[in-house]
């Protein structure tokens, strides 16, 4: 791959431009939350797991916050990510997409997720034991003599050049001289660079972007080496040819049209459902050179993901949906700095969602958003549960399988998205076990509150076409869990 040209990368996300678009935290700030957090990460690793849970449970009676817990056993398990094993980044992505659950929650649920990733931190920890995968750690690193201009232009070399050494050297060099969020200005192109990992290492790069602003410069570097190395991980393939003639295209893009054309916005639909990835990015680039508005563009990105979900069975086909949440994150967050090659999110996913079709272990269910069948008044519901039935009534009755629930959405009225995205939040909190139904409902609660009314039935199907049962007793793990928590208070 030719490499990027430094001009082109700097312009306007250079070192000296204005910090990344991230709410203002001061150095005093940083570090109170910096000695909760790594405090946590600590014990957090190092305690058998029921002591942990127990502990965890305490320390959030205690005044921890549940956001703090969450931070630090995303830095509890980044340390020791290896690049080369697929799944290698599992907890660090849910703990930061449970950031978002717990935020929605009512109280008394929010330290549910909290507990439950306690416990997948020590399972997935158990599971790297067993393969011998669990003892790997990045080597301790030192600063080099280097001045900004020399290790920023060390780092893009590194990255072009597929060099994972080089690229440690600049990123441990940089975060020491000017923090975690200039470092991650650098890295950020890279991490939508290509959709190795079946889009982890965009969806990585999103975590540690929401992450950063909370974390004083010590633990910063320890997520921003081991994302950085991620960006090396199962080497190199075709799923980076999209990059380079993509990066080219957003020259004569922009980002400022307000254009909306259903019937274009229809073509790009088809373009990125059934075309190949040059064809999906050139179609969309081709829009956002005439004016078209990108957010109608982010929710046509958003409803071919969706018709993945529901048609193609198998944890893959999730990952468009996570992916194309996490790109569009990366973009909204990072305009400014991205400079130029603000429209590079958006292309990227056009030109990666037709590289989710027919992914290893996809089948078809028969279902696409074009086959949904939308009734007309909601059923009666069937629980007596305020917050699970509004769910259930825009699903089908209470005893609908899964397969028959995303068939059966009503058409609800627009102010009924809030709701369904309360019910899933809380319903995924009592009755998830999975960490792919953890992810995917964090994204469609995200992109809930980003699109447009036309797309969020489609959302609200794909989220409870993949979830467990809606009724019936709660999980026997998940009411340890509860139990854990009202134990803790001393009743």
């Amino acid at each position: 791959m030719p490499p990027m040209h430094r001009r082109d990368f700097l312009r306007g996300a250079g070192l000296a431009a204005a910090s990344l678009a991230m709410p203002a935290r001061s150095n005093a700030w940083r570090q109170r939350q910096g000695d909760a957090i790594g405090e946590a990460a600590v014990w957090l690793a190092k305690t058998p797991v029921k002591a942990a849970v127990a502990r965890a449970a305490s320390e959030l009676r205690a005044g921890l916050t549940p956001d703090a817990l969450l931070l630090a056993i995303v830095l509890a398990a980044t340390p020791g990510l290896r690049p080369d094993v697929p799944r290698f980044n599992h907890v660090s992505l849910v703990a930061a997409a449970l950031r978002h659950l717990v935020r929605v929650l009512p109280a008394r649920l929010a330290p549910l997720p909290c507990l439950w990733a306690v416990q997948y931190l020590h399972d997935e920890l158990a599971i790297d034991a067993q393969n011998k995968v669990g003892d790997w750690q990045l080597p301790a690193a030192q600063p080099r003599d280097w001045s900004v201009p020399r290790a920023s232009r060390e780092l893009v070399q590194g990255l072009d050049a597929w060099d994972a050494e080089a690229t440690d050297a600049a990123v441990t060099t940089l975060v020491a001289r000017v923090g975690g969020p200039r470092t991650l200005e650098l890295l950020l192109p890279y991490g939508m660079r290509d959709q190795g990992s079946i889009g982890h290492k965009a969806i990585f790069t999103a975590a540690v972007l929401e992450a950063i602003p909370d974390l004083d410069a010590a633990h910063a570097g320890s997520l921003l080496r081991p994302l950085a190395q991620s960006y090396f991980g199962l080497g190199r393939s075709e799923r980076e040819a999209d990059f380079v003639p993509n990066r080219r295209r957003c020259d004569a893009c922009t980002m400022a049209g307000s254009d909306r054309d259903p019937a274009g916005e229809a073509a790009v639909f088809a373009a990125v459902r059934t075309g190949s990835p040059e064809d999906a990015a050139a179609a969309v680039a081709a829009r956002l050179a005439a004016g078209h508005d990108p957010a109608a563009l982010w929710d046509a990105m958003t409803s071919v993901a969706v018709d993945l979900v529901l048609c193609q069975p198998g944890f893959a086909s999730l990952h468009a949906l996570t992916t194309v949440c996490s790109l569009q994150t990366l973009q909204r967050a990072q305009a400014s700095a991205l400079g130029t090659l603000a429209p590079l999110p958006l292309l990227q996913a056009a030109a990666w969602l037709p590289r989710f079709r027919g992914a290893p272990g996809a089948g078809t269910t028969g279902v696409t958003l074009a086959t949904l069948q939308h009734e007309g008044e909601p059923g009666a519901a069937g629980t007596g549960d305020p917050d699970v039935d509004p769910l259930l009534a825009a699903f089908g009755a209470a005893d609908d399988p899964i397969a028959d629930r995303q068939l059966r959405v009503a058409a609800s009225p627009v102010e009924r998205a809030e709701a369904m995205a309360t019910s899933l939040a809380r319903h995924v909190a009592e009755r998830a076990e999975d960490v792919h139904e953890w992810k995917l409902a964090v994204a469609v609660i995200t992109q809930l509150h980003r699109t447009q009314a036309n797309v969020r039935t489609g959302l609200l199907a794909a989220g409870f076409a993949r979830m467990p049962s809606l009724v019936g007793d709660i999980p026997a793990a998940r009411r340890r869990l509860l139990d854990v928590w009202a134990g803790s208070s001393g009743r």
